[in-house]
């Protein structure tokens, strides 16, 4: 066995090892979304109208996060088909549609590590870039929740299309003109996968110009890229038609609404897109958390720690470049890198999007490696083991928030299973991540029990405290419910946002109408936080349950008259 084939078996084990804590975790958030849509399509309607079968809207499933005044829409094919695969050998069990989220991951960075050799003509060197990719922090988000496989498994095909093109161009027989059609049929499927993959065709040329065979000091950057034109010209093509299948089915691009984006006609577009990709790098370089529920709001908070972070980041890319062999080559990946990240630079940050462009920016890496001295050996070592034990807590940050919510789902089994009649179901203060895909996860596991659910209030972070109220509660009359913020610490996460019509702003006065309910926003004082006034259609009586947290990861159902005695604000 030649040292490539040992740096592959040892890079599939570490990776499998790695990652193998996540095939005892549950489902979460909106996992069970895309899971109960396609057990509704079915096998004929999932093949029967392309263009209107593989569309994921929220109004399809309706959930809780999604108001009147929001729609996010998806076209992803690909995903749909996974999710339809898993679901036949499977059926609703998480082992094997996390087993899929890790092969493909395996399968990336198999890529990563044939794409680092193609490069640097170095097995070491390819095999700790690979390695690096495949068990970085960074990726946690996309291999663990899997709805995010559209990251990995997309990444896959837009890596796989990439060295593809990039070998055909290398080598100039005949034979291996197969390679360029099969390129672009990869390029197609990553782009049914996530229309992120849309910069390959930029990144595409970046690496051409760099690593394929040719002349490249005969000609000027311009020359070159021109006799090239016809390699690129397909590339671009395949987007032009993608595109235009987009605008037949969404009448546009299919644009994702605020608050998860930014438009750039807003005010601060520019100190977004700043923050965004401060906190990106910032995750990559110093393992720091962006998480869109918890860390990306405490940002938003504190803008000034942006610019200390900032900083941070600075000095950590010029001091790698001090060691950088040659700096050009690592330059452009950088800036390739940059591109493939320029789809989602104006969306509300999240980790899974780095693992397309993380590629590059971990290429860049192997002109530091390459040619090493002794002494860095060392710290790649240390480096490496802390990756993994970074990884390793956010396996157990995954588990903990699986855990929470399938008990949450046996509180709500237990209380609700002699129920005959429909249920309106309240939950207050429980953690986003957990309540997201909740309702979907019971018509699936329960389809018996008819219900309604909303939450009242929710509070900012992914795991419970030992502090079982973020917020008081007052209940005027049976019709009536007051929930307030508690202090100035608490702050409104984007899904509340959403939940409030998809609005920046807590005005006071302000009316958001639910099917049951309607809110209206109130102001107490200039230095205190606001209350969420609830009236409902019909009295809220001991029919209808209320959820809220407690100490210990516990979730309690209680009535009106039981909260009341219990708060200290009543």
């Amino acid at each position: 066995m030649n040292k490539s084939k040992v740096f592959l078996v040892i890079l599939i084990l570490t990776i499998f090892i790695t990652y193998s804590p996540l095939l005892n975790t549950e489902f979460w958030a909106d996992d069970y979304l895309h899971i109960e849509r396609i057990k509704l399509l079915g096998t004929s309607a999932l093949f029967k109208d392309f263009f209107t079968a593989w569309i994921l809207k929220s109004s399809d499933t309706p959930t809780w996060w999604t108001s009147p005044a929001i729609e996010l829409q998806y076209f992803r094919p690909l995903i749909s088909l996974s999710f339809f695969m898993d679901i036949l050998l499977w059926d609703i069990k998480p082992m094997g549609f996390h087993l899929t989220n890790i092969i493909f991951h395996i399968l990336t960075s198999i890529l990563i590590f044939r794409l680092a050799t193609f490069i640097f003509k170095e097995n070491l060197t390819a095999f700790l870039i690979a390695l690096i990719f495949g068990i970085h922090p960074c990726h946690m988000e996309a291999v663990a929740w899997i709805c995010c496989r559209t990251d990995v498994i997309a990444g896959f095909f837009y890596y796989f299309s990439l060295f593809t093109f990039l070998k055909f161009r290398q080598e100039k027989e005949k034979r291996h003109f197969p390679l360029f059609p099969f390129s672009l049929i990869l390029y197609i499927c990553a782009l049914l996968s996530k229309e992120m993959a849309i910069t390959l065709p930029l990144v595409l040329i970046v690496f051409d110009r760099l690593y394929s065979s040719g002349e490249k000091d005969s000609y000027s950057l311009y020359i070159r890229i021109k006799k090239s034109i016809l390699y690129y010209l397909p590339f671009f093509i395949v987007t032009i038609v993608y595109l235009g299948i987009r605008f037949k089915i969404f009448g546009g691009l299919g644009s994702v609404p605020y608050p998860f984006s930014h438009s750039l006609l807003r005010p601060g577009f520019s100190f977004f897109v700043f923050r965004n990709m401060t906190l990106y790098f910032a995750n990559i370089l110093y393992f720091i958390p962006i998480d869109l529920m918890v860390a990306y709001p405490f940002f938003v908070k504190h803008s000034p720690l942006i610019f200390l972070l900032a900083g941070l980041v600075a000095g950590g890319i010029y001091m790698l470049s001090k060691f950088t062999v040659n700096k050009r080559n690592a330059f452009f990946l950088l800036l390739s890198g940059l591109f493939a990240m320029l789809p989602v630079s104006f969306l509300s940050v999240g980790q899974r999007f780095l693992y397309i462009p993380s590629g590059c920016f971990f290429l860049c890496l192997g002109y530091i490696i390459f040619k090493n001295r002794p002494w860095r050996k060392e710290i790649l070592i240390c480096y490496l083991l802390l990756i993994f034990f970074v990884t390793q807590g956010g396996n157990f940050i995954s588990y903990r928030i699986g855990s929470y919510m399938e008990s949450i789902k046996d509180t709500i089994k237990t209380e609700l299973k002699d129920s005959s009649s429909p249920v309106e179901l309240y939950f207050i203060d429980l953690p986003i991540l957990a309540l997201i895909g909740l309702p979907h996860s019971l018509r699936l596991e329960c389809p018996h029990i008819k219900f309604s659910m909303e939450i009242l209030s929710v509070s900012p972070d992914l795991l419970p405290s030992n502090n079982p109220f973020y917020s008081y509660i007052k209940v005027p009359n049976p019709y009536t419910m007051i929930i307030g913020q508690k202090d100035k610490t608490y702050f409104g996460t984007y899904l509340e946002l959403a939940f409030l019509g998809g609005e920046a702003n807590f005005d006071s006065g302000r009316v958001f109408i639910r099917e049951n309910f309607t809110v209206t926003v109130s102001k107490l004082k200039n230095d205190l936080p606001r209350e969420f006034c609830f009236t409902f259609n019909s009295p809220v009586t001991a029919k209808n349950k209320i959820f809220f947290r407690g100490r210990n990861m516990q979730v309690y159902p209680v009535k009106i008259k039981k909260l009341m005695s219990h708060h200290p604000h009543l």
